[in-house]
């Protein structure tokens, strides 16, 4: 069908006033339909391949600065995503927010995903405009699996975003007590203050994280540590 729209004239490089162009909704439909139970559409791979054989533009950003890769990963469909890279998709490309794919990977059930992106050269400490990388998203979010991955292949446990807080912080809020092992055995600053001069111990005290607090006290995190306010994580 596409083909036939082709030969009959369809200008494929044509771009919606989103600023889209016709890969960005093939990629756009297989994340409106990631959770059915049946595949959206048959030869998706196929189509994305006429397009851009007949001139769409592989790394065209819409209005939010997102590419198709943007919205493949966030659908987590490998196989549009391993085309797209092979296709000459710009892996480091960011969105209006500052981020690259890496900050969009939305499973826990992504390794050869992940893998894929990073053997690719994907920069897997880059920052979005709140400074957050993508361990840091995927703490967030409690993507555990995703977390642990991006620790062992290298990504920044002490890089802190907008608000002074690391991946300890984030894995401590959301009570990731194999994250905050994995942290720590890869040499995570224990005592890192985020902008409110608080400490993981702080925000396990703040959040009656009580198993979380016993963890990172048994690891030696100063509890006599002071926030802004004074106080310290005991006294929250």
């Amino acid at each position: 069908m596409v083909e036939l729209f082709i030969s009959n004239g369809a200008d494929v490089t044509v771009i919606d006033e989103q600023e889209k162009t016709p890969l960005h909704y093939l990629a756009e439909y297989l994340l409106w339909n990631k959770y059915k139970y049946d595949p959206p559409i048959f030869g998706y791979v196929k189509i994305a391949e006429i397009l851009i054989s007949n001139g769409t533009d592989v790394n065209a950003k819409d209005i939010n600065g997102a590419t198709a890769l943007h919205l493949a990963v966030q659908s987590s469909n490998f196989d549009l995503i391993h085309f797209l890279i092979s296709s000459g998709a710009e892996i480091n490309a960011l969105d209006k927010f500052g981020k690259n794919a890496l900050h969009y990977v939305s499973s826990d059930e992504v390794e050869i995903l992940i893998e894929e992106l990073i053997s690719t050269g994907i920069d897997i400490n880059a920052k979005d405009h709140e400074q957050k990388s993508p361990l840091h998203n995927a703490l967030i979010k409690g993507y555990e699996l995703i977390g642990e991955i991006l620790i062992e292949r290298g990504a920044d446990v002490n890089a802190k975003d907008n608000k002074g807080r690391t991946a300890l912080h984030y894995a401590t809020m959301n009570n990731l007590s194999v994250i905050i092992t994995d942290l720590l055995s890869h040499d995570a600053d224990i005592n890192a203050k985020d902008y409110k001069e608080r400490t993981a111990l702080h925000l396990a005290s703040k959040h009656s994280n009580h198993g979380i607090r016993e963890l990172l006290i048994s690891n030696g995190i100063d509890a006599d540590a002071k926030d802004i306010y004074g106080k310290t994580a005991l006294q929250l």
